[in-house]
């Protein structure tokens, strides 16, 4: 009887440090505060191959200080990344779909001002929008 509740005891503990493991894997994985500004997209459509009159975006960016996130939900598409100030091209990577689950791009080395930032994957899809680093 009492090697039974000990067994109990250890699945218990192990079930509740595994829910806990979870919450900190998600809330990382999240990344997003309180100072981060989303960037509002207004180009484009981001189907991923889909027929569907109603697409829904599987996509988010955001900035936080001079980070810039971008989160797929589906990680169904390669992600051409670009992005411009003033014009010019100043960042271009293709990020292999099995990596856009979270996306992060250090914007420090670029200094404070207005951004374009545009998005692309494999079947045309596209995506554009600005977003404004201040220090």
């Amino acid at each position: 009887m009492h090697m039974k509740s000990t067994i109990q005891n250890f699945l218990w503990v192990g079930f509740i440090s595994l829910l806990g493991f979870c919450g900190v894997i998600n809330q990382n994985l999240s990344a997003k505060t309180m100072d981060s500004e989303d960037v509002e997209f207004d180009k484009g459509e981001w189907r991923e191959g889909s027929k569907s009159s109603f697409p829904t975006i599987s996509l988010r960016a955001w900035i936080d200080g001079t980070q810039l996130f971008i989160q797929s939900t589906t990680q169904r598409s390669d992600i051409t990344i670009r992005i411009s100030k003033d014009g010019f091209i100043i960042y271009e990577e293709t990020v292999p779909r099995s990596e856009t689950k979270l996306i992060i791009i250090d914007l420090s080395q670029f200094g404070a001002g207005d951004y374009r930032l545009e998005l692309e994957n494999q079947w045309g899809d596209y995506l554009s929008g600005y977003f404004m680093i201040s220090l």
